[in-house]
């Protein structure tokens, strides 16, 4: 239950076969252990963007945002995806 790594694999092989639901689960249980992991917060904000949920998607993305360098290829892109939600 504790094994980070094991659960950073499962969520990205739940995303590869499509099984989103168990993706975001395994992705919810990355953030119980490391609350600042940028691909479980990436994904997560993605999903909730997809279910059209703004404000989530902007928590999870901001708070990916402050652990980012500035002027980075990733700072950018989460900018972006943050300016692209409604307000």
């Amino acid at each position: 239950p504790d094994d980070l790594e094991g659960w950073r694999r499962l969520a990205r092989a739940y995303g590869v076969l499509g099984r989103k639901p168990e993706a975001m689960q395994a992705h919810q249980r990355v953030l119980a252990l490391a609350p600042n992991d940028p691909d479980a917060l990436w994904a997560l904000g993605a999903a909730a963007q997809e279910r059209g949920d703004a404000r989530t998607a902007r928590r999870y993305w901001q708070t990916l945002l402050a652990g980012l360098p500035a002027g980075s290829q990733e700072r950018g892109r989460v900018e972006a995806a943050i300016a692209s939600l409604p307000k």
